[in-house]
This record gives structure tokens, C-alpha cells and sequence, in this order.
């Protein structure tokens, strides 16, 4: 059986079979556009201001030389909004050279640049049509694709969680592992960073609920399944999914880690905007290899 024919995305101008291969300029000069034109995409003009931030601070944080990207004594250089934490040359006991300087965006503190992309892309809600194969797959490969175009290394792991009935339906969000942010080997150089960011990362859905089942940073469904820190804190390949460790071995979809990434991927959705619905966790590879894949790939928050 033949795939279905993809969708396009806002308001039916982004074509996602062509923008699956975009590279940055083409990006960002999209992005622009839907800033400079939102009647174009059916957007209010009053949601223009928080989408231009969005789009501005996506910009400042793209390599080589975005602001926020890069800068004096900001080293290493990285696709993070961070400052410098003024206790970094005084303080005696074990701190960060870098504080997390977030965007906020609907409530939600933002830093890294994919995290940023992603919500750029949910702006909009998914036409009326959509299902997880003929639009939600193929875009959140196309999202895949274009942080990798961005910035790499980019995240291990990306998804799309959307309300799949009732009130709110084709509302959807893009997530992704934290990635993008820099320490280095020598603890001296920028000291406990590495903990602030995935820390911040937990924080966003360290809530009431989370606490009462007893998970933790390090005690959640993926650590309780073997495997290392929570993939929603997590960046290297070391301390990332089993499954999930090289990005050129398509990880097992099927597998029970990954169910359990998914559990906390679509827990940080489902609790910041109260998204809950459908849930598809990958893909990456061509287009054509995407528009193949079965409803295995689909899962229920």
C-alpha cells in the first residue's frame, strides 16, 4: 500500500517534502517570512511579538557568530542562552562558570536553540486531516533535519505530541532531548554546567505529579529499566538511550527503553502545554524511509 501524500504545514504553505531538505539560510529565511508576513499563515497579529522573539533569539544562536552563540570569555562556544555567573572567579566551592538565561515562551523558560526551533514550529495547528503518517511523522523528521542543518551536534532524540480528539485536536508540540550545550573535560573550565542544564531541563516537570510516584533525575522510568540519566537531560551518547547511542544505528522503536523515553518525553509536553494525544518519537532518515514506517512508531501519552 502506497504511503499517504504528506500535508503541508502552516496553513498550507509550508511544503514538507520540500522543506525536509532546506538548509539554514533557507531556514531562517523562512522563519523570517512568517514573522514579517503572519496573515500569510493565518496568524493573529498579536501573537506576532512572541513569535518574533522566538524567531530573534533562534538567530542569536546559531553558529558561527550568533550573539548568544558566541562571545567574549563565553567559551565554549554553544547554542545555549547563557551568562556568566558572576560567582564563577570567587566562589570556593564547585559552581558553574555559566548561569541558564532563558527566552520564555507561553510560561516556559527556553534555552537551547532546538528547543527554540521546536516551538516555532507548533505554532500553528496541524491541518484537519492529520494523522501521525501523512503529517506528524514527516514533520517531525523535517524537524530532525533542520536542527541537524542548524547546528550540530544535534539532539539524539526528537517528537511530536499532539491532541488527537476533542477540543483542542491538531494542536501538537515539538520536543527534543536537551542537546547543544558545551562543558569540557577539565572541570576548572566550566565547572558544574553540565548539571545546571540538565537540571534545568528536570525542573520543567519536577511537579507534584512526578514527585508522588518518586522519580528523580536519576530515578525515572529510563533509569528503572537499566539504562543511564533521564534522555530528557541527557546529551552525550554515553549517557544517553542504549538504543539511541549512534546516530547512524536506527535505534529499536519496539524496545522497552525506548518506551520509556517516550514516557518522559511525552510528560514534558503533556504537562507544559497541557498537550495529550498522540505521541511519535523519531524519525530520522530520508523522507521516503519515514513515509514507510508503521503505526509501531506511534504511541499513546
Amino acid at each position: 500500500m502506497p504511503p499517504e501524500e504528506v500535508l503541508n504545514g502552516f496553513n498550507d504553505v509550508l511544503v514538507i517534502k520540500d522543506a525536509y531538505s532546506w538548509e539554514k539560510s533557507k531556514i531562517l529565511s523562512f522563519m523570517r517570512h512568517v514573522v514579517m508576513n503572519p496573515h500569510l499563515y493565518d496568524i493573529d497579529y498579536d501573537e506576532r511579538p512572541a513569535i518574533q522573539k522566538l524567531v530573534h533569539e533562534v538567530y542569536k544562536l546559531c553558529p558561527p557568530d550568533g550573539t548568544s552563540f558566541a562571545g567574549p570569555h563565553m567559551e565554549p562556544y554553544q547554542p545555549t542562552k547563557r551568562i556568566l555567573n558572576p560567582e564563577w572567579a570567587v566562589s570556593l566551592e564547585p559552581t558553574s562558570k555559566f548561569i541558564i538565561d532563558p527566552v520564555i515562551y507561553k510560561d516556559v523558560p527556553f534555552s537551547g536553540l532546538f528547543d527554540l526551533l521546536g516551538a516555532f514550529l507548533s505554532i500553528k495547528a496541524a491541518p484537519i486531516s492529520a494523522t501521525a503518517s501523512n503529517f506528524y511523522l514527516p514533520l517531525v523528521g523535517m524537524f530532525d533535519m533542520w536542527c541537524s542543518a542548524l547546528c550540530k551536534p544535534w539532539p539524539i532524540m526528537v517528537n511530536c505530541t499532539w491532541v488527537d480528539r476533542g477540543e483542542g485536536k491538531g494542536n501538537f508540540f515539538l520536543g527534543a532531548s536537551c542537546a547543544g550545550y558545551k562543558t569540557r573535560h577539565n572541570p576548572s573550565d566550566t565547572g558544574t554546567w553540565g548539571s545546571v542544564v540538565r537540571e534545568s531541563r528536570w525542573n520543567l516537570i519536577n511537579d507534584d505529579t512526578m514527585r508522588g510516584r518518586g522519580y528523580s533525575m536519576y530515578d525515572c522510568p529510563q533509569t528503572r529499566a537499566g539504562r543511564g540519566i533521564c534522555v530528557l537531560a541527557s546529551v552525550t551518547k554515553q549517557e544517553s538511550c542504549n538504543d539511541c547511542r549512534e546516530n547512524s544505528t536506527p535505534p529499536n522503536y519496539e524496545s522497552q527503553s525506548y518506551a520509556n523515553t517516550v514516557e518522559c518525553q511525552s510528560k514534558v509536553l503533556s504537562t507544559l502545554f497541557k498537550i495529550r494525544g498522540g505521541v511519535v518519537v523519531g524519525p530520522r532518515g530520508p523522507l521516503d524511509l519515514v513515509l514507510k514506517l508503521d503505526s509501531n512508531r506511534k504511541f499513546n501519552s
